[in-house]
């Protein structure tokens, strides 16, 4: 059984989760960056990730400009350890933390 608590960090995950993946969706449009072929058509490069733990920013703010300082399009942000908890041990549920992600997009 679930407690209500639990529901609402799990929902906050998700949300959060959602939020982001929205944000790196846009990374997936056209932009000057990529190269136009002779005869104008746009040749699309691929999009490049980077996962925030692969370069030591586990749920930091620091993930997104090192990630551009790298080139990357976009960062995967870590959804914390799982444990022996039900759920994952996110910072993003706390509030605050939260809302500094939200405000840095």
């Amino acid at each position: 059984m679930s407690s209500r608590r639990r529901f609402l960090r799990r929902l906050a995950a998700t949300a959060t989760a959602g939020l982001l993946a929205g944000w790196l969706g846009a990374a997936a449009r056209p932009r000057a960056a990529d190269a136009v072929a002779p005869h104008g058509a746009l040749i699309q490069r691929y999009r490049i990730a980077v996962c925030d733990w692969m370069i030591l920013e586990l749920q930091r703010l620091g993930a997104f400009p090192l990630a551009k300082e790298i080139g990357a399009d976009g960062v995967e942000v870590e959804m914390g350890g799982l444990g022996d908890s039900v759920t994952f041990d996110s910072r993003l549920v706390d509030p605050v933390v939260r809302r500094s992600f939200l405000d840095f997009c």
